[in-house]
């Protein structure tokens, strides 16, 4: 029977933590390629998802990262990637050493979990959950640290030879702030964007397959970015968001996107500060309409 045993929350919460020191959560959510990890003897490479089992070890979650607000954005994000890609990737999910505030982690979790999943999952503190591995694996197969019989061939019971399990990420992987670049820019525009309210930047496209590019950097904080598009005509047409509203922080490097309009019409970067009740924001910026033919800035922003 094929077995596969994710270590993944833990690697997650852990890698997380670091993460939040490393990129910025609008990077975490483009696009990625996710790596499955398949073990036993005589494992198919493409296993049936419908034949897996998956224990997710939460043992080393203090009660600071099941809290952390970052750290359960990235979490949702993930756990409803998995959900609208691979909605039944797995036979059974068995959740073990389950702190009594991971409660908390799960009630944010739980409202997007559909049925299917939920009747799958077994929840278990520090006892009882090695019984009910064995009842769906068998023990050739488990993990001795899970309580099984497989081990590694020097007997190490954690079976580190063929189980990636998590680690903190190193601090030399933080990223370094190193100060405001478009501050020192002559040529970049200033946007004042006050609390409960939110600053546009249209251009006009004239030219199909013209591009915009943007380069922005928050003072402080972080604030709301998206790129809607309108049709000249006609003009009742409801907005098209084309780039989806993101909340952007630039403390360590400044942001910076490009769009390829392959329509003619009105483009407009939307920076909101709607969400903030006291701050406002100053937004430094470079941003233009470069020609299709020959890349060249024939257009900057105008606001």
């Amino acid at each position: 029977m094929g077995f596969q045993v994710l270590n993944l929350i833990p690697l997650k919460i852990r890698r997380v933590w670091g993460l939040l020191h490393i990129i910025s959560y609008a990077v975490v959510k483009r696009p990625s390629v996710g790596l499955v990890r398949k073990f036993g003897e005589g494992v198919p490479a493409q296993l049936p998802s419908s034949s897996s089992h998956r224990v997710y070890d939460l043992g080393d979650i203090t009660y600071a990262k099941a809290v952390h607000m970052k750290a359960l954005q990235y979490l949702l994000y993930g756990v409803k990637m998995l959900i609208d890609n691979y909605p039944e990737c797995a036979k059974s999910i068995t959740i073990l050493n389950a702190p009594f505030y991971f409660a908390w982690s799960f009630a944010v979790i739980k409202p997007i979990l559909p049925f299917s999943v939920t009747q799958k999952m077994r929840i278990y503190g520090k006892d009882g959950w090695k019984e009910s591995l064995l009842k769906d694996i068998d023990a050739n197969d488990l993990p001795a640290y899970l309580g099984g019989k497989k081990t590694d061939p020097d007997g190490n019971p954690n079976c580190d030879t063929f189980i990636q399990h998590g680690e903190i990420v190193p601090k030399s992987y933080y990223r370094q702030n190193g100060g405001k670049r478009l501050v020192l820019e002559p040529y970049a525009e200033k946007l004042s964007v006050m609390p409960f309210s939110k600053e546009e930047i249209t251009f006009e496209v004239k030219e199909a397959n013209s591009s915009i590019g943007w380069e922005f950097e928050i003072k402080k904080g972080d604030i709301d970015f998206s790129l809607i598009f309108r049709e000249e005509i006609p003009e009742d047409l409801e907005p098209v968001e084309l780039i989806p509203k993101q909340r952007i922080d630039t403390s360590f490097e400044y942001e910076k996107g490009c769009f390829k309009c392959e329509k003619i019409g009105n483009y407009t970067m939307v920076f909101d500060n709607s969400y903030s009740w006291l701050h406002s924001k100053e937004v430094r910026y470079r941003a233009g309409i470069r020609n299709p033919k020959n890349n060249e800035l024939f257009e900057s922003a105008r606001h």
